[in-house]
């Protein structure tokens, strides 16, 4: 295990028009990407709407049905 600030670059993109489950149909359509992390490794979450391959983003966190999620959002410029 290593420490990873949250900050990388956005691999690959795509937008769920069609929920897995009946779960996630409340978040659809929504957007899922891999991102590399400045640390060097990939790691696949939401995204914030909007997010492109190339991007820089940040980690964060969201609840949803009682569990956090990892959800990407753009690095603002003072991070």
């Amino acid at each position: 295990w290593r420490r990873a600030a949250g900050m990388g670059t956005v691999y690959s993109s795509t937008v769920v028009m069609r929920a897995p489950s009946q779960a996630y149909r409340a978040l659809a359509p929504y957007t899922i990407v891999i991102v590399t992390l400045d640390e060097g490794c990939r790691v696949m979450g939401h995204a914030t709407p909007g997010i492109a391959i190339g991007d820089r983003v940040a980690a964060g966190f969201f609840e949803f049905d009682g569990r956090p999620l990892l959800r990407f959002a753009p690095a603002s410029d003072d991070t």
